[in-house]
């Protein structure tokens, strides 16, 4: 079954606005489970934010089998 990984990022500056980052991971990184997912999110998020100043991490979110809806993240 697919894992996927849904990573929210908020603006520093007004932390209501959010923006959800889907990376697709098949050919990035064999899945090995939820927490080799919680890993790669974790570097996902830093190269981000370290590409982009202004935001933030604001979650990150592994899921197996269905991919998050929208209002689950």
């Amino acid at each position: 079954m697919p894992i996927y990984l849904v990573i929210a990022f908020c603006l520093i500056s007004d932390p209501s606005i959010c923006q959800d980052v889907r990376p697709d991971l098949a050919d990035d990184f064999p899945m090995a489970g939820l927490a080799a997912c919680q890993q790669m999110g974790e570097r996902i998020a830093a190269e981000y934010v370290d590409a982009h100043p202004k935001w933030q991490l604001g979650r990150i979110k592994c899921r197996i089998g269905v991919a998050p809806r929208e209002q689950d993240v």
